[in-house]
């Protein structure tokens, strides 16, 4: 017998929220593997293009934060700013990640 499925947002809201999180640690480990192969010595390993194409993937996952904040007015960006968008960024794309989900069960 299957579990009774939950109704309305109880049965949404904590899947987004699980994958934004997901999102941000997965943000947090490619930007520490960025700081770990961009100080290997390049005479022993060049990680060179490994360390572009991380970066590029990090601004591809950063996109929607990125194009927010460039709407920004001034020169300078306000900490919160940076911190509300990063948590929108993420939020988004668990949003995605969970209508992805939903579209290929059916």
């Amino acid at each position: 017998m299957n579990p009774p499925q939950r109704k309305g947002w109880r049965g949404w809201l904590p899947r987004i929220l699980i994958y934004a999180a997901v999102h941000y640690l997965l943000l947090l480990v490619l930007d520490s593997v960025v700081f770990l192969f961009a100080h290997f010595p390049p005479k022993l390993i060049d990680l060179s293009p490994v360390v572009i194409g991380i970066s590029y993937l990090q601004q591809g996952l950063n996109l929607p934060r990125i194009l927010l904040r460039h709407l920004w007015f001034s020169e300078v960006t306000p900490g919160w700013l940076n911190l509300a968008l990063a948590i929108l960024n993420s939020l988004a794309f668990g949003a995605l990640w969970w209508a992805w989900r939903q579209w290929r069960r059916r």
